[in-house]
């Protein structure tokens, strides 16, 4: 695996033996970079990596020199490992916790510009992930929401789709036009 764009480009990682993460394909990440560097300036993205699994997402976002980066994932071998890499990397603009992503959501008290979702392909509950984070107001107005996920998960119908992008086995679902929420 490696950093497709931006100031890290070229480096490669690679996880440690029994890391079972799906990592995003090179071929998917850099056709999603094309699509988000078209429309936005990821320098001004605060950007939440959920189910981080091998970081491959959150070093791209640090290559390209986004505002923060938060990666979270329940595997502590895995956010060792990411900690590991954006040390080596020099990310200081980054962050990795060991927390269940639901958790994180419920808990967070940030809002993103950027969540990028990445559980893993036998998950059961992309809708209710995809209810938690629009309720839970973690996305700050007119963020941008991409959750990666097989081809048999539609997300056409929900609220605030805007495009689904599909490479190989990978689609990744964009949701964007989130409304600003009154704080309870």
């Amino acid at each position: 695996m490696r950093i497709v764009a931006g100031l890290y480009k070229g480096i490669h990682f690679q996880p440690p033996k029994g890391f079972n993460a799906r990592p995003t394909t090179d071929f998917a990440k850099e056709a999603l970079f094309n699509i988000l560097e078209s429309q936005y300036d990821i320098s001004s993205f605060n950007v939440l990596d959920l189910f981080a699994g091998s970081g491959s997402i959150s070093y791209e976002f640090c290559s390209r020199k986004a505002l923060s980066v938060t990666a979270i994932d329940i595997n502590r071998n895995y956010i060792k490992y990411i900690s590991q890499n954006l040390n080596k990397f020099g990310c200081k603009n980054a962050r990795a916790i060991c927390i269940d992503s639901f958790t994180f959501i419920k808990k967070s008290k940030v809002k993103y510009d950027l969540v990028f979702c990445d559980p893993p392909f036998s998950f059961a509950k992309y809708s209710e992930l995809y209810e938690a984070i629009v309720d839970y107001n973690i996305l700050m107005p007119n963020a941008i929401l991409i959750i990666e996920h097989p081809k048999a998960t539609d997300f056409s119908s929900k609220k605030y789709f805007i495009d689904k992008r599909k490479y190989g086995h990978v689609c990744f679902s964009l949701f964007s036009g989130f409304e600003e929420k009154e704080e309870i």
